[in-house]
């Protein structure tokens, strides 16, 4: 073993996982929860109503994902309800972005005026110092709910008690109900500040997913900055009411 790697066992699953996962064993779950993209496209499409997805930047990088996700991730029978769970999810999100520029294309107009960067290695300390950052109210820091369901745009008057941060906090949280090492890593929660690697998970070209499954050859993939720019533009012409940095 190279001297800068570990060797690592990771903990035992929570028993209620173990316990799902074993009822699978002898059922086809490749065909009862299935990784095909051409479906996953259809399914979105079909429960948003939309049928736009803009430019076709995202198909290579989401095609590659998706045959990752079968080939490469060893999905157990919860883990590929996840792994579907999520890439539906940044599908619809990506329709409804196209979405609301189609209905409101003024929203191109928005500029993103001096953004903020912050360059860092992970695990320094950079998402605490990007929550600090976010606490002045003059500088606007899309939410994690915001990112995840950024359609339709959060109004004003509801955006503290909208119903999709309930869902955001359930979904982002189940990463800790099912590894609860998980949650000794990083903090999630639907209200706070997140960085460009989950606002790009809709480009397909995030780290988010190498560093959510075991996904090795998507790691280093460059993000989607121009669809990352809709989607600032979009949160700022919003209920935030703060530049987007």
């Amino acid at each position: 073993m190279p001297d800068d790697q570990m060797d690592w066992t990771p903990p035992p699953r929570p028993e209620w996982v173990a316990r799902f996962n074993d009822e699978g064993r002898h059922m086809d779950i490749r065909n009862l929860v299935p990784l095909d993209p051409e479906e996953l496209i259809a399914t979105a499409r079909r429960a948003t109503g939309f049928d736009n997805f803009g430019d076709e930047r995202w198909r290579e990088p989401f095609h590659i994902l998706v045959k990752s996700l079968e080939e490469e991730a060893e999905l157990n029978f919860f883990g590929r309800l996840m792994a579907r769970s999520d890439v539906l999810n940044w599908l619809k999100a990506l329709l409804g972005i196209r979405a609301a520029f189609q209905a409101a294309p003024e929203i191109a107009d928005e500029v993103i005026d001096r953004p903020l960067f912050i360059a860092a290695v992970p695990r320094s300390g950079s998402s605490i110092l990007f929550e600090l950052l976010s606490l002045d109210p003059d500088l606007g820091s899309p939410l994690q709910w915001e990112m995840m369901f950024p359609y339709p745009p959060p109004e004003k008057a509801s955006f503290a008690t909208d119903p999709r941060i309930e869902a955001c906090q359930h979904l982002i949280t189940q990463w800790g109900r099912v590894a609860p090492s998980f949650s000794s890593i990083h903090q999630m929660d639907a209200r706070l500040p997140n960085e460009c690697i989950f606002a790009q998970a809709a480009c397909f070209t995030s780290e988010y997913f190498p560093s959510q499954f075991q996904l090795p050859k998507l790691h280093g993939i460059p993000g989607d900055q121009g669809r990352l720019g809709l989607l600032l533009r979009l949160l700022q012409a919003g209920a935030a009411g703060a530049a987007m940095a």
